[in-house]
């Protein structure tokens, strides 16, 4: 995913690029390696929180998330 113009400007100085769309060099699935959640919000409330929003979407991303969240425990994801 890109963010921002300044990720994009930053690209055009890129003078080679893998790409792994079809997940031949890696498991061909997003994987959640760090949360890092604002002041007043620990990362499990965060996981927690994303992960029961996304419970329902065939994303990429919102799988990567509930994946995580299970991972961690029934008690990270809300299924009400």
């Amino acid at each position: 995913m890109i963010k921002g113009g300044d990720v994009l400007e930053a690209l055009s100085r890129v003078r080679v690029a893998v790409l792994d769309k079809t997940g031949t060099l890696t498991f061909g699935s997003a994987e959640i390696v760090e949360i890092r959640a604002a002041h007043g919000v620990t990362d499990a409330e965060l996981l927690r929180l994303a992960a029961s929003l996304d419970q329902a979407s065939n994303h990429v991303m919102a799988a990567a998330l509930v994946a995580a969240a299970r991972k961690r425990g029934p008690a990270a994801l809300v299924t009400h």
